[in-house]
């Protein structure tokens, strides 16, 4: 007679077929008991998988090692594992694990970076191809366009001159987007979002959200800060905002309308410009026939090289966490958080007057004091 120990979920199954002990896997073994019962054709006596394994149960229990918590004989085996291999194809197929939602870059033009927040804050430049997760930022030059398509399906174009970060994406359409707006000016195609669900594009002044629509959202810096709305299709509401707290009551603006925030407070509501509108309307019909995610130009990063008093990284050897901590006998890798919420961890080599230094573990980077929210220095 040949003695094996179950496998842990083989074991736990066991539990909750014949000890009839509750455990994690007690409803699931359930369900699938009730599931295959139901499924079964009439007329025909199936056994159960109770009875199964107890047919095929041929082991002397009194001569079980005491190291041994189970013993399975050759059938018990077979019909174990195949109770488990049910339970796992079941589930898995039934409930499959979700991914993590992301963000493609499928058209960038002139220069367009982001900052990594799972790369440890890594400032690169953005590529066709290449996947952004939430609280990743996205910044665009004078000369730069990119083109987003989300996880959930909608699809956005970050104009020249703008900063955003990608707060919250959903997986489909049954999640929160959110996006922060910081400056530049955003072009929005968002698909209908499900109940409870919705899409929020949140710039310093205003708060949009939309269930789907074609808008766009422009962060205007001249005279003062504040946010103009416009939209081509759908309903859209916007709420003024002050210090993160909403000031003003919801407003509704309907297709071809357009708002802008007025010096005296409040809104100006006036039909949507024509070049708004076909601005609008040449990225909606270009994003419909640009569905097909491309593939990334390149799996080499580009590290951006600017002067010291722009966030500089100058590129090195990569390191890894354990390597740095060891090159400067650290026992805690240490953060710097900026204002708009960037985290970058290495370990901080030099304090000046006007910036830190920190080495990442892809780069030494020379971050200016004024954006520097808070810093954790380790011991």
């Amino acid at each position: 007679m040949k003695e094996e120990v179950y496998s842990s979920l083989e074991q736990k199954i066991y539990e909750v077929i014949f000890v009839e002990k509750h455990n994690e896997l007690s409803n699931k073994v359930m369900f699938i008991q009730q599931a295959v019962g139901r499924t079964k054709p009439t007329k025909v006596e199936f056994p159960s998988v109770k009875d199964l394994l107890k047919k095929s149960e041929r082991t002397d229990k009194r001569n079980a090692p005491r190291k041994v918590l189970f013993l399975k004989p050759a059938n018990v085996v077979y019909a174990l594992s195949a109770v488990a291999m049910l339970f796992l194809v079941f589930f898995l197929v039934r409930f499959p694990t979700r991914g993590k939602p992301y963000a493609t870059a499928v058209s960038v033009q002139g220069n367009v970076h982001y900052i990594s927040m799972e790369n440890s804050g890594l400032y690169s430049q953005l590529r066709n191809g290449i996947k952004l997760s939430e609280k990743d930022m996205i910044i665009s030059e004078k000369d730069g366009i990119v083109e987003l398509k989300l996880s959930s399906g909608s699809i956005l174009k970050v104009m020249p001159d703008s900063k955003l970060i990608l707060r919250k994406l959903a997986l489909q359409k049954e999640g929160d987007s959110e996006i922060l707006l910081n400056g530049g000016k955003l072009l929005a195609s968002v698909t209908k979002q499900g109940n409870n669900h919705s899409f929020r594009v949140i710039t310093p002044t205003m708060v949009t959200q939309v269930r789907g629509t074609k808008f766009s959202v422009n962060v205007l810096e001249d005279k003062f800060l504040r946010t103009k709305v416009g939209v081509l299709e759908g309903v859209v509401s916007v709420s003024q905002i002050r210090d993160g707290k909403i000031v003003q009551d919801e407003t509704l603006i309907k297709s071809d309308e357009q708002v802008e925030e007025s010096i005296e407070g409040g809104y100006l509501k006036k039909e949507l410009p024509k070049e708004d509108s076909k601005e609008l309307e040449e990225f909606h019909l270009k994003g419909l026939n640009s569905t097909q995610e491309p593939t990334p130009t390149t799996k080499k990063v580009e590290l951006e090289n600017s002067d010291t008093n722009k966030n500089q990284l100058i590129p090195q050897k990569q390191l890894t966490e354990r390597d740095l901590l060891k090159k400067y006998n650290k026992s805690i890798i240490e953060s710097i958080v900026l204002k708009d919420q960037t985290v970058i961890k290495g370990v901080v080599t030099k304090l000046n007057e006007n910036t830190i230094e920190i080495e990442t573990p892809y780069g030494i980077r020379n971050i200016d004091r004024d954006q520097i929210q808070n810093i954790e220095i380790g011991k």
